[in-house]
């Protein structure tokens, strides 16, 4: 026998009154607590602040929020749309009342500022998800395309959750800008607040002009156009040909490089140049390769790019590109069937 065995053990002491009292709350409080939990999720199940779709719901349909990173995600599931915008403020300006109506196709204009691959590939798969039949996709491709970082970092940040799964969307609900979004949709259900125009904004040139006018600079003649002078691995140009390939065979797939003024096109022979030229071989490969994508080039030295008043900034056109790339994606999406590659020096005289 151990001296263990020959030290009394303490009775156990019953809960005074006091304590008795306190467990008691506490369980109350824990189940008002998940109780109350519980009906702010089923509330906002119920209204569906971002208008995702997601689940059945009370309130109306259709874009409130301002932020375009947000909003799309309403735009980009809603019915009468078959066709899309998808890129950043290079193709912001492209207005989808004009495609719709030079196409017979329904656009949505769902460019971001600062979107780069990653986003678009985001945006791709959840039009797709939304829409069992898409007539078309205008895909920027600007130098984002031709990112040579496998990661493709993010410019700005991205709710990737609005777009992905159904559990990373629940597991992002429980915040205060959901039930500030929450309050905006029960207002707009009760035509306290306007819906916005489910097509997409049309901004202001003037919000395009983040560094200022272009410079009136004439520099030497640049080649722009498509050469193999390096390695032709483009992991963005990957994920888009890879988002892309989802898509039912028949969608007309329409790329734009856009224009940008002379000032900051790369001169000849710098590592820049090479890489951008690359790129759009690249770029073309793999749209001859697909006989319904098309790819329409305006990165290029032309007296247009040489003209100061055509552009907002250096890197933002203004609405005399804007209606030429809307003409040019209208022409491009009615020969479907035969892979096409048009450069800006080919198609237009730059009087």
């Amino acid at each position: 026998m151990t001296d263990e065995t020959l030290v009394p053990q303490a009775p156990a002491q019953a809960l005074g009154p006091a304590q008795a009292q306190w467990r008691r709350f506490a369980r109350r409080f824990v189940a008002v607590f998940f109780a109350e939990l519980l009906a702010v999720f089923a509330f906002l199940i119920a209204v569906d602040p971002l208008d995702s779709g997601r689940f059945p719901k009370l309130t109306v349909s259709g874009p409130i929020d301002s932020v375009g990173r947000v909003v799309n995600v309403s735009r980009g599931r809603d019915p009468r749309f078959n066709a899309a915008i998808i890129g950043n403020s290079h193709l912001m300006s492209l207005e989808p009342k004009r495609l719709s109506a030079a196409t017979g196709f329904s656009f949505v204009q769902l460019a971001v500022p600062a979107e780069r691959k990653r986003e678009d590939a985001a945006m791709i798969s959840w039009f797709q998800r939304n829409h069992a039949k898409i007539a078309a996709m205008v895909i920027n491709a600007d130098g984002t395309i031709c990112d040579r970082d496998p990661a493709l970092p993010l410019t700005a940040p991205f709710p990737f959750w609005l777009y992905d799964s159904d559990l990373d969307y629940v597991a992002h609900m429980m915040s205060a800008s959901m039930l500030r979004s929450s309050a905006r949709r029960i207002k707009a259900s009760f035509g306290l607040t306007p819906i916005s125009d489910p097509s997409g904004t049309v901004f202001e040139e003037v919000k395009f002009a983040f560094v200022g006018p272009p410079p009136p600079v004439q520099p030497p003649a640049t080649d722009l156009s498509p050469a193999l002078l390096a390695d032709e691995r483009f992991p963005a140009i990957d994920l888009m040909e890879k988002a892309l390939d989802g898509l039912p065979s028949s969608t007309m797939i329409v790329f734009v490089v856009p224009p940008a003024h002379v000032s900051i096109l790369p001169q000849e022979n710098t590592l820049e140049w090479r890489e951008i030229k690359t790129c759009k071989h690249a770029l073309e490969r793999r749209v001859r390769a697909h006989p319904n994508w098309r790819l329409l080039d305006y990165f290029l030295d032309t007296p247009a790019a040489r003209e100061t008043s055509n552009f907002v900034d250096p890197n933002h056109y203004r609405a005399f590109f804007s209606r030429m790339i809307e003409n040019d994606i209208a022409g491009a999406l009615r020969k479907p069937g035969t892979a096409a590659v048009e450069r800006g020096e080919f198609q237009h005289s730059w009087n």
